[in-house]
């Protein structure tokens, strides 16, 4: 995630201008977001594919939501994932598509998916 830099013009007499950021420490809230992210809560495979069919399987007793959207960030498929389940998304055409994973409202992964 960027730092929180909120850059501000502060327009002075005559045109001049100074340009200040605002320097505040999310550290505490870097540290909590770090716990919550977790790569890897999904595995796709065979990725690339080569027929269209990917399977999809949760690494996590977690409940997860999973979104596969195309380049132009049209929804193609979504899914929601318990107790390491696994599932197979079919029909998809030739292209690289990204998908995301969120646990309560959260991304905790995210990639891209190949099919040549």
């Amino acid at each position: 995630m960027k730092p929180n830099l909120l850059p501000l013009l502060l327009l002075g007499a005559f045109g001049s201008f100074q340009i200040q950021t605002d320097h505040r420490s999310n550290t505490s809230n870097k540290h909590q977001e770090r716990k919550i992210v977790k790569k890897n809560a999904v595995k796709i495979f065979p990725n690339p594919s080569y027929d269209g069919n990917i399977t999809v399987s949760s690494n996590t007793l977690d409940k997860l939501h999973f979104y596969i959207f195309d380049l132009e960030g049209t929804l193609i498929h979504q899914a929601i994932f318990k107790n390491r389940q696994k599932k197979t998304v079919s029909n998809l055409k030739k292209g690289i598509y990204m998908y995301d994973v969120f646990k309560d409202d959260v991304s905790v992964d995210h990639g891209k998916i190949i099919i040549k």
